[in-house]
């Protein structure tokens, strides 16, 4: 009994040309999901922090565990500034708002698609450099340069 291509090769004799090469499809463009990203808006120091994880949800014995056990030691009603007090940085706030940890009083959370730099970097190239200047026709004359009349 003899081995078929599709035995040996995992291919069929579709996928093989007539001089018994493997051929493979093109590979289309892979199809890229735009990135989101999360915010938090509306967050003041004065806000209060209205609900809490019931259990720490970091990992035990690690910084951020330590971090949010601070939470933990604050009186009921706290405000952000209360906690920003206890050693808690603004960004742990916002990462434990995103993430569900906790919420605070007139928060919310924005999604979007962050923009790229191409837009910005495209502009700067299309900005007219200062040392140029215009003559009457319109057209742009390095500085220093004279017209002879």
């Amino acid at each position: 009994m003899s081995a078929t291509a599709e035995d040996v090769m995992g291919t069929t004799e579709l996928d093989l040309e007539e001089g018994g090469e493997v051929t493979t499809p093109p590979k289309s463009e892979k199809s890229k999901k735009p990135r989101i990203a999360k915010r938090v808006l509306n967050l003041s120091k004065e806000a209060l922090i209205t609900d809490l994880a019931e259990a720490n949800p970091k990992r035990e014995g690690s910084k951020a565990w330590d971090t949010f056990q601070l939470y933990y030691n604050l009186p009921e009603n706290a405000t952000v500034q209360m906690a920003l007090d206890a050693g808690i940085s603004m960004a742990d706030i916002h990462y434990n708002i995103i993430h569900n940890f906790m919420t605070v009083a007139g928060t919310e959370v924005d999604e979007y698609t962050p923009g790229t730099r191409r837009g910005r970097q495209a502009s700067a190239e299309i900005a007219v450099d200062s040392t140029e200047e215009t003559d009457d026709e319109g057209l742009i004359a390095e500085a220093g340069e004279t017209e002879d009349f």
